[in-house]
């Protein structure tokens, strides 16, 4: 069903992944006495470079052998990665490759939504092909990010709090450890 959780190699470089190459992933229940939440192993998958291609040519957005590499790198990773790890495995490819250029590509993928940037307090954005409303667990040890699916429609918040303010979206960030790094600490 799935691939071993490792790393991706790329033309040399490595993205570190859960379960390459998968839209679907191992499924963790929990009952938190609230809401069912699902913990998921892996990310979607960023759409094929061919589609990423003809979305860029539709908007008219210039089409470089570099961008087709990065539009590649997301699509074989099946995690949250940030802009140097996708330009590292990218500079390996083609060392030519400027890191400007892909955090452009990586903006111009999230402003035509085709993933999200993620700020979860590692240091680093990181950029999401998940692009559907959900949550993530973050180790605070290695910065593992993992999604979680996690029913929040019952979170009120009272008027007094809210003070006229509109919420139109809820992000929700557990923290902790991973699994390794638990193991590793023992």
């Amino acid at each position: 069903m799935t691939a071993p959780a490792g790393e991706i190699r790329h033309q040399g470089a490595s993205l570190r992944t859960q379960t390459p190459h998968l839209v679907s992933s191992h499924r963790f229940v929990v009952d938190n006495y609230c809401r069912l939440t699902i913990a998921v192993d892996i990310v979607g998958l960023v759409r094929t470079p061919a589609e990423l291609t003809e979305a860029f040519r539709q908007r008219g957005l210039k089409i470089t052998p570099q961008r087709q590499c990065i539009f590649r790198i997301l699509h074989e990773t099946g995690t949250h990665p940030t802009a140097e790890a996708v330009y590292a495995a990218a500079a390996a490819e083609m060392p030519s490759i400027s890191l400007r250029t892909v955090y452009q590509t990586l903006n111009d993928l999230a402003a035509m939504g085709e993933i999200q940037t993620l700020d979860v307090g590692t240091g680093s954005t990181r950029f999401d092909p998940n692009v559907r409303d959900h949550h993530h667990l973050v180790c605070d040890r290695c910065g593992t990010v993992r999604d979680v699916e996690l029913d929040t429609t019952a979170i009120r918040l009272p008027p007094a709090v809210l003070d006229g303010f509109g919420v139109g979206r809820v992000d929700v960030v557990f923290r902790g450890r991973c699994s390794a790094c638990r193991s590793a600490a023992s």
